[in-house]
Protein backbone atom coordinates (compact mmCIF):
# COMPACT_ATOMS: atom_id res chain seq x y z
CA UNK A 1 0.00 0.00 0.00
CA UNK A 2 1.19 3.79 -0.85
CA UNK A 3 1.94 5.65 2.25
CA UNK A 4 0.15 8.82 1.81
CA UNK A 5 0.70 11.76 4.31
CA UNK A 6 -2.63 11.02 6.77
CA UNK A 7 -1.65 7.30 7.28
CA UNK A 8 2.38 7.59 7.21
CA UNK A 9 1.99 9.94 10.20
CA UNK A 10 -0.85 7.72 11.68
CA UNK A 11 1.40 5.16 11.90
CA UNK A 12 4.38 7.26 12.99
CA UNK A 13 2.45 8.52 15.87
CA UNK A 14 1.18 4.67 16.25
CA UNK A 15 4.60 2.79 16.47
CA UNK A 16 6.43 5.94 18.59
CA UNK A 17 3.37 5.30 21.33
CA UNK A 18 4.56 1.85 21.17
CA UNK A 19 0.19 1.24 20.40
CA UNK A 20 -0.08 -2.52 19.36
CA UNK A 21 -1.37 -2.91 16.06
CA UNK A 22 -5.16 -4.27 17.37
CA UNK A 23 -5.39 -0.97 19.24
CA UNK A 24 -4.60 1.24 16.20
CA UNK A 25 -8.18 1.82 14.57
CA UNK A 26 -9.77 2.66 18.42
CA UNK A 27 -6.61 5.01 19.07
CA UNK A 28 -6.94 6.84 15.95
CA UNK A 29 -10.01 7.42 15.81
CA UNK A 30 -10.55 8.74 19.47
CA UNK A 31 -9.38 11.76 17.85
CA UNK A 32 -11.94 12.21 15.46
CA UNK A 33 -13.93 15.21 15.08
CA UNK A 34 -17.72 14.81 14.85
CA UNK A 35 -18.25 14.59 10.85
CA UNK A 36 -15.81 11.44 11.15
CA UNK A 37 -17.17 9.82 14.01
CA UNK A 38 -20.50 9.47 12.37
CA UNK A 39 -18.32 8.32 9.65
CA UNK A 40 -16.57 5.75 11.48
CA UNK A 41 -20.16 4.53 13.47
CA UNK A 42 -21.20 3.64 9.86
CA UNK A 43 -17.73 1.98 9.18
CA UNK A 44 -17.66 -0.48 12.30
CA UNK A 45 -21.49 -1.42 11.57
CA UNK A 46 -20.96 -2.74 8.36
CA UNK A 47 -16.64 -3.48 9.15
CA UNK A 48 -16.66 -4.77 12.64
CA UNK A 49 -13.83 -6.84 12.13
CA UNK A 50 -12.03 -4.54 10.08
CA UNK A 51 -7.99 -4.49 9.98
CA UNK A 52 -6.01 -1.16 10.16
CA UNK A 53 -5.03 -2.01 6.34
CA UNK A 54 -8.61 -2.16 5.42
CA UNK A 55 -9.91 0.70 7.91
CA UNK A 56 -7.01 3.13 6.21
CA UNK A 57 -7.82 2.68 2.74
CA UNK A 58 -11.55 3.36 3.41
CA UNK A 59 -11.09 6.25 5.53
CA UNK A 60 -8.62 7.53 2.49
CA UNK A 61 -11.32 6.47 -0.21
CA UNK A 62 -13.95 8.25 1.81
CA UNK A 63 -12.26 11.50 2.23
CA UNK A 64 -10.97 11.47 -1.20
CA UNK A 65 -6.80 10.67 -1.32
CA UNK A 66 -5.34 12.25 -4.16
CA UNK A 67 -4.16 9.74 -6.69
CA UNK A 68 -0.26 10.07 -7.36
CA UNK A 69 -1.19 11.50 -11.14
CA UNK A 70 -3.46 14.05 -9.54
CA UNK A 71 -0.73 15.27 -6.85
CA UNK A 72 2.06 15.61 -9.75
CA UNK A 73 -0.17 17.57 -11.77
CA UNK A 74 -1.09 19.94 -9.04
CA UNK A 75 3.01 20.07 -7.82
CA UNK A 76 3.64 20.73 -12.06
CA UNK A 77 1.13 23.75 -12.00
CA UNK A 78 1.80 25.20 -8.35
CA UNK A 79 2.90 28.98 -8.69
CA UNK A 80 4.06 31.67 -5.92
CA UNK A 81 1.22 33.98 -4.96
CA UNK A 82 2.98 35.22 -1.81
CA UNK A 83 6.78 35.05 -0.14
CA UNK A 84 9.14 32.23 -1.00
CA UNK A 85 8.70 30.94 2.09
CA UNK A 86 5.01 30.38 1.82
CA UNK A 87 5.71 28.55 -1.49
CA UNK A 88 8.58 26.43 -0.41
CA UNK A 89 6.13 25.24 2.31
CA UNK A 90 3.47 24.37 0.01
CA UNK A 91 5.82 22.88 -2.53
CA UNK A 92 7.46 20.78 0.10
CA UNK A 93 3.88 19.19 1.31
CA UNK A 94 2.99 18.51 -2.24
CA UNK A 95 6.15 17.09 -3.20
CA UNK A 96 6.68 14.79 -0.33
CA UNK A 97 3.47 12.97 -1.65
CA UNK A 98 4.69 12.30 -5.23
CA UNK A 99 6.34 9.17 -4.91
CA UNK A 100 8.92 7.99 -7.35
CA UNK A 101 9.91 11.50 -8.12
CA UNK A 102 13.18 12.31 -7.81
CA UNK A 103 15.25 16.11 -6.37
CA UNK A 104 16.28 16.38 -10.48
CA UNK A 105 12.78 15.90 -11.24
CA UNK A 106 11.40 18.27 -8.21
CA UNK A 107 13.83 21.29 -9.28
CA UNK A 108 12.28 22.46 -12.31
CA UNK A 109 8.92 22.52 -10.89
CA UNK A 110 9.91 24.65 -8.10
CA UNK A 111 11.64 26.85 -10.22
CA UNK A 112 9.00 27.17 -12.76
CA UNK A 113 6.21 27.59 -10.28
CA UNK A 114 8.60 30.96 -8.58
CA UNK A 115 7.64 34.63 -9.35
CA UNK A 116 9.28 35.19 -12.48
CA UNK A 117 11.31 38.20 -11.06
CA UNK A 118 12.60 35.70 -8.58
CA UNK A 119 13.13 33.03 -11.06
CA UNK A 120 15.33 34.49 -14.20
CA UNK A 121 17.65 35.12 -11.39
CA UNK A 122 17.50 31.89 -9.92
CA UNK A 123 18.07 29.59 -13.17
CA UNK A 124 21.05 32.31 -14.22
CA UNK A 125 22.67 31.00 -10.89
CA UNK A 126 21.78 27.30 -12.32
CA UNK A 127 21.33 25.95 -8.62
CA UNK A 128 22.00 21.81 -8.56
CA UNK A 129 19.76 21.07 -5.96
CA UNK A 130 16.34 21.68 -4.83
CA UNK A 131 17.61 22.81 -0.93
CA UNK A 132 20.15 25.55 -2.96
CA UNK A 133 17.40 27.05 -5.33
CA UNK A 134 15.41 27.34 -2.41
CA UNK A 135 17.91 29.33 -0.42
CA UNK A 136 18.28 31.32 -3.38
CA UNK A 137 15.08 31.67 -3.99
CA UNK A 138 15.02 33.61 -0.33
CA UNK A 139 17.95 35.69 -0.62
CA UNK A 140 16.75 37.06 -3.90
CA UNK A 141 13.55 38.06 -2.23
CA UNK A 142 15.11 39.38 0.36
CA UNK A 143 17.12 41.44 -2.21
CA UNK A 144 13.87 42.66 -3.84
CA UNK A 145 12.38 43.08 -0.66
CA UNK A 146 15.17 45.84 0.49
CA UNK A 147 15.20 47.44 -2.97
CA UNK A 148 11.59 48.62 -2.42
CA UNK A 149 11.81 49.47 0.91
CA UNK A 150 14.69 51.47 -0.18
CA UNK A 151 12.96 53.27 -2.98
CA UNK A 152 9.40 53.96 -0.68
CA UNK A 153 11.93 55.28 2.18
CA UNK A 154 13.18 57.99 -0.25
CA UNK A 155 11.15 61.07 -0.15
CA UNK A 156 10.06 60.81 -4.04
CA UNK A 157 10.12 64.61 -4.77
CA UNK A 158 12.87 66.30 -2.58
CA UNK A 159 15.43 66.34 -5.07
CA UNK A 160 13.35 67.22 -8.23
CA UNK A 161 11.57 69.95 -6.72
CA UNK A 162 14.63 71.76 -5.12
CA UNK A 163 16.85 71.50 -8.39
CA UNK A 164 13.47 72.97 -10.64
CA UNK A 165 14.02 75.87 -7.78
CA UNK A 166 18.06 76.20 -8.30
CA UNK A 167 17.43 75.94 -11.86
CA UNK A 168 13.99 79.02 -11.32
CA UNK A 169 16.48 81.00 -9.38
CA UNK A 170 19.67 80.56 -11.42
CA UNK A 171 16.79 82.04 -14.37
CA UNK A 172 15.82 84.39 -11.97
CA UNK A 173 19.26 85.85 -11.14
CA UNK A 174 20.44 85.84 -14.71
CA UNK A 175 16.79 88.26 -16.02
CA UNK A 176 18.24 90.76 -13.47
Amino acid sequence: MVTTHWDGSAERYLRSQRIPPLEYIPTVTSHFRPDACMWMNSFEERNPWATWEQFSSAILEHYGASSITDIQIVLACLEQTTTVDAFIVAFTKLSSRAYGWTKAQLLPNFLGGLKPEICHDVQVMEPRTLAEAQRLARRLEAKLNDSRLHRLSRPSGAWSSSSKQNTIGSQNSSIN
